[in-house]
């Protein structure tokens, strides 16, 4: 037990890193796009992965981006990242129960189970818009009849349904043996 707790102390200040990092880094590379080291990183596929179009693949850093593309990546970064964020927020909630010696409560019961229908959401409405903000951003630059907007939905979400399904069905396995447990203890 004291190896869980420790380890879900350190779990806990991770995930309170990660909580501060991802939204700085989610706005972050769209304003450093322009500069020349980071650009050279873009350009051999670091932080963006090339942007499928009906023309073929497209690297943000060969794209002339306007403030209004920009502006729209910022969003689409933003948007891809809440489910990330408030998955870190569920997590922490159920290490922190963890560092108390809390392991088979409701609450973290429960945080499983969001955390669960989260991955099912975000796989279903957020992942397909942000592949819809990417082609934006890849082709609004493109000349009339040359921009595209596409939904896609592929192997990835099915993975990340598939996922969400698992831990919603863990969390209902948690909330019976919660349940079983308050009955044992009230037993006599």
């Amino acid at each position: 037990m004291h190896r869980i707790k420790t380890i879900s102390t350190y779990m806990c200040a991770f995930l309170n890193i990660l909580l501060i990092a991802l939204p700085i880094f989610a706005v972050a590379q769209w304003l450093l796009l322009d500069w020349a080291p980071f650009k050279k990183l873009v350009l051999n596929g670091v932080f963006f992965k090339p942007i499928e179009t009906p023309e073929g693949l497209v690297n943000i850093g060969t794209l002339p981006l306007t403030g209004l593309t920009k502006s729209i990546g910022v969003l689409t970064s933003v948007a891809c990242t809440v489910p990330t964020w408030l998955g870190l927020f569920f997590l922490r909630a159920a290490f922190r129960n963890y560092t108390q010696g809390q392991i088979f409560v409701f609450e973290n019961a429960m945080s499983y189970q969001k955390l669960g229908w989260l991955f099912f959401l975000s796989a279903l409405l957020i992942q397909p818009l942000g592949g819809l903000g990417m082609i934006l951003v890849a082709t609004l630059s493109n000349p009339p009849g040359h921009r595209y907007i596409s939904l896609s939905f592929g192997t990835p979400n099915l993975e990340s349904i598939f996922c969400g399904v698992i831990l919603i069905i863990i969390s209902w396995v948690m909330i019976e043996g919660h349940r079983l447990q308050s009955e044992q203890e009230l037993t006599v």
